[in-house]
């Protein structure tokens, strides 16, 4: 069994705004998301 870890979602406002995990550089979407699964294996995307 693996076990996958992620957040809730990748743009979440509050994760956005914090500073804490996306680079200043990060703005747009595409620049998030590519950032984000370059630290996690699972990305839960929503149409």
């Amino acid at each position: 069994m693996s076990i996958r870890i992620g957040t809730a979602s990748w743009t979440d406002v509050t994760l956005i705004k914090s500073g804490r995990f996306y680079p200043k550089g990060c703005t747009s979407a595409e620049a998030r998301l590519r950032f984000y699964a370059g630290h996690f294996p699972l990305v839960e995307v929503d149409w």
